[in-house]
């Protein structure tokens, strides 16, 4: 076997450990799946990449593959994040001989990390929220890294391992990296923002699960940052017997709604990784990371914040989940109480008329309240 081969039989084995094991640790319904699909795993096979034998001699096989925030805009939509985390590998094993030897000067060692941290913005400005479902479409249904269509293939395999007369089930070992920090999160119940790894399941990849449900046995999820291994939350849903959304109502995963910019586009435009600049201060040594985004227009911003925080009120009213911006999440704030005198559906001019009526002196006081209250500077620009 290649060492490429074992290297990604070593992560898929790992993946599927971080999310037994987070699984567990969660107890409740999260625990009952986790003990439905753990057992002994065989991670050499590739048809499917894992295979688990139960002590009830049933075998469970889960395909893995990776989905990805930042991609490639071509048609089999490559994961950027992958390609950079591969490359900074690379850069840091060729260094590492040189930093043994203490042979590498301060300012060579902060000019690589500053372009690569120029750069990992530079990928982040490019990604929308849509992206992710253009991923997990791809390697579910695409025509040349589509899983769905070598399901049979998958299948026949396991029959083979088991028996004519042994039981088999069939999954996928789903790895999500993304980046969503500091949308605010609506569950019906409370309002958190969001940490680098955390992806609430958007409508669109909530579609797409479930119409993938429909031809397995399991979906298993890891939740990861979009640069790093550091599992951020787990899921296993069982799909058998058309249970994927019962199940995916005990795990509090929701269809949950994206209000703001940054849905189908990049909410800032941004053509280069911006320039980076060293300064050796002491025992200190200073980066500066140019910002080349193209600033948002204002009005596109203040509208799209007026309609989405309206819809986020009729969201409320219905006890649907959704995440917003902080531009949206700033317009909610400030007309939420003022809107419970409102019946039946809160439209765009009842927000316009209640921001209107709200006196300067009050307005800016609520706005600053906001800044603080989430530690978010420059909140009159509504910045995302």
């Amino acid at each position: 076997m290649s060492k490429n081969k074992s290297d990604q039989n070593a992560h898929e084995e790992q993946v599927f450990d971080d999310v037994l094991k987070l699984s567990m640790v969660s107890g409740g319904y999260k625990k009952k799946a986790a003990l439905k699909v753990n057992g002994s795993i065989n991670a050499g096979s590739e048809c499917p990449d894992i295979v688990i034998t139960r002590e009830n001699g049933s075998i469970v096989g889960l395909e893995h593959f990776r989905i990805d925030h930042n991609i490639k805009h071509g048609r089999n939509a490559q994961s950027k994040s992958a390609e950079f985390t591969s490359v900074m590998k690379a850069e840091r094993e060729k260094l590492m001989p040189r930093l043994e030897a203490d042979d590498v000067l301060p300012e060579e060692l902060a000019s690589i990390v500053a372009n690569y941290v120029s750069l990992a913005k530079y990928h982040q400005s490019c990604a929308c929220c849509d992206d992710l479902m253009r991923s997990l479409d791809a390697r579910l249904f695409g025509g040349k890294t589509g899983h769905a269509r070598k399901l049979p293939k998958y299948r026949n395999h396991l029959t083979e391992l088991s028996g004519d007369d042994g039981r088999i089930e069939l999954g996928y070992l789903i790895e999500i990296h993304s980046d969503f920090q500091g949308l605010f999160i609506h569950d019906g119940t409370r309002v958190a923002r969001l940490d680098s790894g955390q992806c609430p399941l958007y409508a669109e990849i909530y579609n797409l699960l479930f119409k993938a449900s429909c031809e397995v046995d399991w979906i298993l999820i890891g939740f990861y940052p979009c640069l790093t291994d550091q599992i951020a939350n787990a899921a296993i849903i069982d799909c058998r017997n058309n249970m994927f959304k019962e199940s995916c109502r005990r795990q509090r995963l929701k269809r949950t709604e994206y209000l703001g910019l940054g849905k189908t586009e990049p909410f800032l435009k941004q053509s280069r990784a911006g320039e980076t600049e060293i300064e050796l201060c002491a025992d200190k040594v200073n980066i500066t990371i140019e910002n080349p985004a193209e600033g948002i227009c204002p009005e596109l911003l203040f509208g799209t914040a007026i309609i989405d925080a309206a819809r986020a009120l009729n969201l409320d009213r219905s006890g649907e989940p959704y995440t917003a911006t902080i531009s949206v999440q700033l317009i909610y704030e400030l007309v939420r109480m003022r809107s419970k005198g409102i019946r039946g559906i809160v439209t765009i001019y009842d927000v316009m008329r209640l921001l209107l009526e709200i006196e300067w002196a009050v307005l800016k006081q609520e706005i600053d309240s906001f800044g603080v209250r989430y530690n978010i500077s420059e909140t009159p620009d509504f910045c995302l």
